[in-house]
């Protein structure tokens, strides 16, 4: 597997992707990694291949992947870190972008 992401949040979990196949946490105590089962909310794809994310004050995230842009809540992200072994859906939400419209929620 090759990795695509390996990043610290601001709670020192290391978040590793791996192309076309899953994201995920690293434990730092027992150097198990965790998959996490990120779901999109509104059409049930499945995201992978992250290569990069932005933690807000709040704990949300904005993650990137060769499938675009998507939004994870605080919410769902404290879900996952809180019982990462139990494989628990995490619902995101999409930014749609296109060719016709290259800029998200932007009035051209």
């Amino acid at each position: 597997l090759e990795v695509s992401l390996l990043k610290k949040d601001s709670k020192n979990n290391y978040w590793l992707s791996f192309f076309s196949h899953s994201v995920g946490v690293l434990d730092g105590e027992s150097n198990v990694y965790h998959s996490a089962n990120i779901i999109d909310a509104q059409t049930r794809e499945r995201k992978t291949s992250i290569n990069g994310f932005i933690e807000f004050d709040d704990g949300s995230m904005l993650m990137s992947s060769f499938n675009g842009l998507f939004y994870l809540p605080s919410k769902e992200v404290d879900k996952f870190l809180n019982e990462p072994e139990n494989k628990i859906e995490i619902k995101v939400v999409s930014i749609p972008f296109s060719p016709s419209q290259p800029f998200p929620n932007a009035r051209i």
